[in-house]
């Protein structure tokens, strides 16, 4: 505004309540004191725009509190209606292949994942978990890889590092049996749509934003991702209870294609030919 142009901010997660996870382990005073400026500093971003895009309901919340134009859309993502592929049934094999896609940093909560899967194999359930995303430092991968040590599945958990490339991400997603989300915190994460749209169960965390996208429409599993036993009971249902499996394929298949029936370029066309 102050060069004479109208601003447009995207936005997909709470700035406050990413804060809060990355200082979790910081005295109480200083969390508090880091959520406050970024509060504050994400308010001062989101007044200045004259329209808000965002993906978060809790953040579109936020937005229509500060009055003026908000839009809620879909994160970015590079599949598309086309890149779809259904299938019946999945864990046919002797080994369950779980998948998680995500940055290797503490808010996406891989140490709670590796305790579940270490409870899944305790339980007779031969699991392989493949875990793709770039980690956020040496630190944070050498201590999943000694916790990994320690539980006994050093041997059944694969680090594939960042997949750039849209296809090795489709075939990830194709080859795996189950979808897994054990997040702390998210705006809405794209991979859940993107693991329906390649028909996989999912099991997710129950947390706000997704609970407020796909809460009511029963298309995935969800658990408390501070327990590492309910995330393991998720995992075990949707691997045992075939019935359940199917339907969630399926409802979750149908879901993602309704999400996907409008690229997101298209979307973001329409708001903007909208807003104009």
């Amino acid at each position: 505004r102050a060069f004479g142009r109208r601003q447009l901010v995207y936005s997909g997660n709470d700035w406050a309540a990413d804060t809060a996870l990355k200082f979790q382990r910081a005295p109480a005073l200083v969390r508090k004191l880091a959520m406050i400026v970024t509060d504050r500093l994400e308010t001062l971003v989101l007044r200045l725009a004259e329209v808000r895009l965002v993906n978060s309901p809790q953040l579109f919340e936020k937005c229509r509190r500060l009055g003026g134009i908000s839009e809620r859309v879909r994160p970015v993502s590079r599949f598309h209606l086309v890149d779809a592929f259904a299938r019946e049934d999945s864990c046919q094999g002797e080994t369950v292949r779980v998948v998680y896609p995500a940055a290797i940093i503490p808010r996406k909560n891989h140490a709670t994942l590796l305790r579940a899967v270490a409870l899944l194999r305790a339980r007779g359930i031969e699991v392989e978990l493949l875990l793709a995303g770039a980690a956020e430092s040496e630190r944070v991968l050498a201590e999943l890889l000694g916790l990994a040590g320690e539980l006994g599945i050093a041997n059944h958990v694969r680090f594939l590092g960042y997949l750039a490339d849209k296809d090795a991400m489709r075939a990830l997603l194709r080859g795996a049996d189950v979808f897994v989300l054990p997040s702390l915190n998210e705006g809405f994460p794209r991979v859940v749509w993107e693991a329906m749209l390649q028909s996989l169960p999912c099991a997710v965390s129950r947390i706000p934003n997704i609970v407020a996208d796909i809460g009511q429409r029963d298309v995935a599993l969800m658990f408390d991702p501070l327990d590492a036993e309910d995330m393991a009971t998720a995992l075990a249902r949707i691997v045992t209870e075939g019935d359940l499996r199917r339907r969630l394929i399926c409802d979750g298949h149908a879901y993602a294609r309704e999400v996907f029936a409008e690229g997101w370029d298209e979307q973001l066309a329409r708001v903007l030919r909208e807003w104009a």
